[in-house]
């Protein structure tokens, strides 16, 4: 056979290979997305009288989140980065909403200083807090944080981890108090966290590195605080948002190959969901009215949903990662807020 023709038949086999992978994948995604079958949060609760802070409220499902709250007449606190564009944001939202009740504050995720002075600033300003949005998040990014805290791990966990942790004063106060945790179904894939000390001179907790596990990270710890806040009642909530297109995965394209990132656009051409519609099911945790009977679940598509995995569900784990994230911020086992009901 001709050397030519052999050539072009391979070629063939790799494309068809490669174009039959990616029907899969976005057959797979699709089904997983639930596409044409997203629900709505069906809840008309105003919030008038309620604050809630959102981070990353200037973008994506925060700032869908962040709208439909103003709307309801919340006081919303946008905590971002990136403060040019949260008060850019912020206009836009006032503009939408017609509730000027919106305010702006600095908070950097991965940097604990950062999270210590945005707590202290709202401690300061606000008599009480009623929800706490965590839905800032990263699934690419340099390798660690000032903190020494693998980058993913400390955006997507630690650092809400001290934000809650030092917020609880005030939302202990609240008559509606709701914690929001936007977490992934990737938590599935997570399989353990473990606690063994590392090297100082290392990357501080390199095994806890993954996105995989900072959002089972993120459900263990919504577990654990339904348990310390019950006497309060104050309700948490985890969920998965769907596969949103955002800019959570922004610098995929600096930490992986070509192919990698081509591949991962085409997918989420084809299956991902916008903003709006991603905001759905952490609107639906903090508004509804049955949401408020539930507390410490996993969320999807406005629905309760069971975890998959055993780590998931294990309340000692949960405990354990309590008391290893408090060490790794350097705070007590409880707040003072909490000590009473210790």
């Amino acid at each position: 056979m001709n050397p030519g023709v052999i050539v072009a038949i391979v070629v063939a086999s790799i494309l068809a290979l490669i174009l039959i992978f990616l029907i899969s994948i976005i057959l797979y995604a699709s089904k997983l997305n639930k596409l044409g079958n997203r629900k709505f949060c069906e809840s008309s609760r105003q919030l008038n009288g309620i604050t809630a802070i959102i981070t990353g409220g200037n973008n994506g499902i925060g700032k869908e989140t962040a709208l439909d709250f103003a709307q309801r007449g919340a006081k919303v606190i946008l905590a971002c980065r990136n403060l040019a564009n949260a008060e850019t944001v912020k206009q836009e939202l006032i503009k939408l909403s017609e509730n000027d009740d919106i305010r702006v504050v600095k908070l950097d995720l991965s940097d604990l200083k950062s999270v210590r002075e945005c707590a202290r600033e709202i401690l300061s300003t606000e008599d009480h807090l009623d929800i706490i949005v965590n839905n800032a998040g990263a699934a690419f990014g340099p390798s660690i944080t000032k903190d020494k805290f693998h980058y993913i791990f400390g955006i997507n966990y630690v650092g809400h981890f001290l934000l809650n942790y030092l917020l609880l004063e005030l939302i202990v106060k609240s008559n509606y108090g709701r914690i929001v945790s936007v977490s992934s179904m990737m938590y599935s894939r997570a399989k353990t966290l473990d606690f063994t000390p590392r090297d100082q001179s290392d990357i501080r907790y390199p095994f806890l590195k993954t996105y995989e596990t900072s959002k089972l990270a993120m459900i263990l710890h919504m577990r654990h605080l339904s348990r310390l806040l019950r006497e309060y009642r104050i309700n948490t909530y985890s969920l998965h948002p769907g596969m949103v297109d955002t800019g959570i995965f922004q610098g995929m394209e600096d930490n992986h190959n070509a192919l990698l990132v081509a591949i991962f656009e085409c997918v989420k051409r084809f299956t991902a969901i916008d903003c709006k519609t991603g905001a759905q099911t952490q609107i639906h945790c903090a508004v509804d009215e049955e949401a408020g009977n539930e507390t410490g679940l996993y969320y999807d598509n406005c629905e309760v949903t069971e975890l998959q995995t055993t780590i998931s569900k294990d309340e000692n784990m949960a405990r354990k990662l309590w008391e290893e994230s408090c060490r790794m911020v350097s705070v007590g086992l409880l707040p003072p807020c909490l000590q009473t009901f210790s």
